[in-house]
């Protein structure tokens, strides 16, 4: 589905880099879900379960109803005005239309138009069948990273808010120093965060990738692997 800073163009180069180096069978944490794109490669090329947590509540909501049968029913531009009044975190239409109804995928930034009058509602219901079909047997999460508990060899995946990149009220005083604090106390060997510069020392690169733009705009996103001590 829509959704700023989601991973649908790398999401398998990422995956597959991550599978390269971790067990198969190991429990996959995908700690900052977001538009589910890094999930749903993880449960089509891993073997053991699948967890995809996320802060913002309506986004999960969406993600459980949906995986127990929900289907939306049809949105048009006053429903999705009425839903941004709302923001009703217990309606899973919120995050479809917060999201997937919205130019960018930016959080109710504005109503998303083209001029040939596509319809995001389509595209995005479109996307969650596709993307929800091999994570019916993934567990959804809605709590702080810190509130986890990813047992020893289990592959934890980190794709936490970008610093001076858009953000929206559920990611509002999200703390990097907080989070490298804890991922460097975690059990697990199998720690990977998507980054566009290092998180810190004890962090090495493992792979790279073209995101967006051309040219000089062209940026990289790039994946490292918390080590036990800097080199």
């Amino acid at each position: 589905m829509r959704y700023l800073g989601g991973k649908s163009r790398i999401a398998s180069k990422i995956v597959g880099l991550i599978n390269s180096e971790t067990p198969l069978d190991s429990p996959f944490y995908d700690v900052f879900a977001g538009g589910l794109s890094i999930t749903c490669a993880a449960a089509t090329t891993r073997t053991g379960p699948v967890y995809a947590n996320d802060r913002c509540t309506p986004l999960i909501t969406m993600y459980q109803r949906w995986s127990t049968g929900w289907r939306p029913k049809k949105l048009g531009y006053l429903d999705y005005l009425q839903l941004k009044r709302k923001q009703d975190p217990l309606d899973p239409h919120t995050a479809l239309a917060g999201f997937g109804m919205s130019f960018a995928g930016i959080w109710f930034g504005s109503y998303a138009r083209d001029s040939v009058n596509t319809s995001y509602f389509d595209v995005s219901v479109r996307s969650l069948e596709k993307g929800m079909g091999p994570c019916q047997d993934v567990e959804f999460t809605c709590k702080d990273f810190s509130a986890l508990s990813p047992p020893s060899e289990s592959v934890v995946y980190l794709d936490p808010p970008y610093k001076g990149t858009a953000s929206y009220r559920y990611h509002q005083g999200f703390s990097t120093r907080r989070l490298l604090s804890w991922s460097a106390n975690l059990p697990t060997p199998h720690v990977f965060m998507s980054e566009y510069e290092s998180p810190g020392p004890n962090w090495e690169e493992v792979g790279s990738f073209d995101t967006q733009g051309s040219g000089l705009s062209r940026k990289q996103e790039k994946l490292f692997r918390l080590i036990s001590s800097p080199p």
